[in-house]
């Protein structure tokens, strides 16, 4: 059975209800409420549920907790030390905060967070100016490994990191385009997987591709790098370029079979008397004496435009 931590509005009184196991701590001023590790069968701690409990200095919440109420801390003016072990969990507004007159509520600076890398716990902090440090993999949750805690180091941003390709410009060949990247922060390599993930986007076309390297671990932030994919090299192969005909009375066709890799095939004549269709059959006039030149065109996005002409000569 799951329950939940009930907060209270200033003034309410508790009540027992061993149905639910509600739980109050609300304005505890006069306990002395050190640490308070609550168990895994709590899944929300209702807002204000330790407002004003001003002797409070360490909470560990375990990761079954998925929502944290507004106010919830309100005033705890010793809290140091919050362990969110759900790096994803959801914190209402004014969870550590306090209020002076007439200035207004701002937020507590001397606590600090633990919490999973890149979840919305540590969105939230960041966004309130709140110190924020990354549980490490071999923390579990219990009480006395609270003094790990001290050994953790706050999350290093990698929006200043340096950020270097092994290759900025690559030719299009159908395949994704990965270069290795390398990371250093203050001049340290950092080490993909234990600091960091990548992942590219756009790198398979000819174009602008991106690289984007997102912190884990003691590391967080975001930083994107491009590079180019530039157009390939296109090929017509054809059998035959030249061609001497002799003069006839009726009309002479034939059909130019080109191959190329890849891209649209377009041709042109120069003569009006030789005519040549969308699919390469070229039809010269009856009675033609003369030279044509037939252009053979192959355009696609990922490779170079290339021409290849065929001369053909009628000769009486």
């Amino acid at each position: 059975m799951k329950y939940h931590i009930q907060g209270r509005k200033k003034g309410q009184h508790s009540k027992k209800d061993k149905s639910d196991l509600n739980v109050i701590l609300y304005d505890c001023t006069r306990m002395l409420v050190l640490r308070v590790t609550l168990p895994d069968s709590v899944t929300q701690i209702g807002s204000a549920a330790f407002s004003y409990c001003t002797n409070l200095t360490d909470v560990i919440i375990l990761s079954s907790v998925t929502e944290i109420g507004g106010s919830v801390f309100f005033a705890c003016n010793s809290l140091r030390r919050v362990v969110i072990a759900n790096g994803n969990a959801e914190i209402g507004d004014l969870a550590f905060s306090n209020y002076v007159y007439p200035w207004g509520y701002y937020s507590m600076k001397d606590v600090t967070v633990y919490s999973t890398a890149n979840g919305k716990v540590e969105k939230y902090y960041k966004k309130h100016g709140i110190s924020f440090v990354a549980l490490t993999a071999d923390w579990t949750g219990k009480p006395e490994e609270l003094d790990k805690l001290n050994n953790l180091t706050k999350l290093k941003d990698l929006s200043k990191a340096s950020l270097t390709l092994s290759k900025e410009r690559y030719t299009y060949s159908g395949k994704a385009r990965k270069p290795t990247v390398t990371i250093r922060v203050s001049g340290a390599k950092l080490v993909l997987g234990t600091d960091y993930k990548v992942t590219y986007s756009n790198n398979v076309n000819v174009g602008t591709a991106k690289v984007t390297i997102q912190g884990i671990g003691n590391h967080t932030g975001e930083i994107t790098k491009t590079y180019q994919i530039q157009k390939a090299t296109n090929k017509i192969m054809i059998a035959k370029k030249d061609y001497l005909l002799d003069y006839k009375t009726t009309s002479q066709t034939f059909t130019l079979k080109p191959k190329v890799i890849k891209g649209k095939v377009t041709y042109t004549s120069n003569n009006a008397k030789v005519k040549v269709s969308k699919t390469g059959k070229v039809m010269i006039a009856k009675r033609f004496i003369g030279r044509a030149v037939i252009t053979i065109k192959v355009t696609d996005k990922n490779y170079k435009t290339i021409t290849k002409k065929v001369i053909i000569q009628v000769k009486k």
